[in-house]
């Protein structure tokens, strides 16, 4: 089960969709999220243990679908 995600995640930024749909025991996010320039989707349906969104988030500025349910 998926606790954090690694922390070099954020070199990424060719990365379009993030899909961690059902990682339930996934707890914090990576804070060099925000740097994910290209991303556009980014699906976190079902994450129940995630606590709050990394404050980087706001910089994904391409980031067109946004799923917390």
């Amino acid at each position: 089960s998926l606790r954090e995600l690694p922390s070099w995640l954020g070199e990424r930024t060719g990365l379009q969709q993030l899909d961690l749909s059902g990682c339930r025991s996934l707890v914090e996010l990576p804070s060099g999220l925000g740097e994910l320039t290209g991303l556009q989707h980014l699906n976190l349906s079902y994450c129940r243990s995630l606590r709050e969104l990394p404050s980087g988030l706001g910089e994904l500025t391409g980031l067109q679908h946004l799923n917390l349910s």
